[in-house]
């Protein structure tokens, strides 16, 4: 009965919270705690847990009602989208853009290295003959 007296009083001061499913705030809650056990365990795992930040961010953008936002997982307040979680949102993604970034690079730098072995390995007198023959020294 007070529950219903305190929605009635609610509706008359304005108030228009909607009523939260508990499945889907449990579901937020407990995303939003995986989310900020990746970034404290970004290290530790030696990166791996990347796979999940990228998978949450897309998460975010399509199911707002199952995974929190970037930067909600940092500072539970009622009302969430005050500005410090907004701020962290975005240094979220900055950081993970970067990773992602430093991530691809890593990635080319390796396919390069890879791709100059095999070609020594498989041309192995044109290899001999660029770099140790060809190869001049300055002045000379």
């Amino acid at each position: 009965m007070r529950a219903l007296a305190a929605q009635a009083q609610n509706k008359q001061q304005g108030n228009t919270e909607k009523e939260s499913n508990p499945v889907e705030e449990g579901m937020k809650n407990a995303t939003a705690e995986l989310l900020k056990q990746s970034w404290i365990n970004l290290i530790p795992s030696w990166g791996l847990t990347v796979i999940y930040l990228n998978i949450h961010v897309f998460g975010s953008k399509i199911a707002k009602k199952f995974f929190s936002q970037p930067g909600e997982e940092w500072i539970k307040m009622p009302g969430g989208g005050n500005a410090i979680t907004r701020s962290l949102g975005l240094f979220e993604l900055i950081a993970l853009l970067v990773l992602d970034m430093l991530i691809g690079l890593a990635i080319l730098v390796l396919a390069v290295f890879i791709y100059i072995l095999v070609d020594a390995w498989l041309h192995p007198v044109e290899t001999f003959w660029s770099v140790f023959i060809l190869h001049k020294l300055p002045g000379t």
